[in-house]
């Protein structure tokens, strides 16, 4: 398992919901000379999904986390924002301020959600 830890700029962002009921969040990262997508699916679960939690607002920490990353409080304010990224065998698993060591690891941090 190897850890890199890489500098990026957002391009895109888009939050969505499929036809699967799953409410998604994502940041395109422009790294100079490719890009990647940091995604996290299912941020929110309908009722009729089993592992439904009304009092757990994932949805709302989760944009706040990533907007707090980038330093910025509209979500749109994002593009064109420098973060850092750590990547852990081709996936990105968490992201962070350009300069502080400052950190948002959304599997480490909703682990008590699973």
């Amino acid at each position: 398992m190897t850890i890199e830890t890489k500098n990026a700029v957002i391009t895109d962002v888009s939050i969505t919901s499929d036809d699967y009921g799953f409410f998604s969040a994502e940041l395109t990262l422009d790294y100079g000379r490719r890009t990647q997508r940091f995604v996290w699916h299912a941020l929110y679960l309908q009722k009729s999904f089993e592992m439904h939690e009304q009092e757990s607002n994932l949805v709302g920490y989760f944009i706040w986390r990533v907007m707090g990353a980038a330093r910025v409080t509209q979500w749109n304010d994002l593009i064109g924002k420098a973060i850092r990224v750590k990547v852990k065998d081709n996936d990105v698993y968490s992201i962070g301020h350009i300069v502080k060591n400052e950190w948002f690891c959304p599997a480490k941090e909703f682990k008590r959600y699973e």
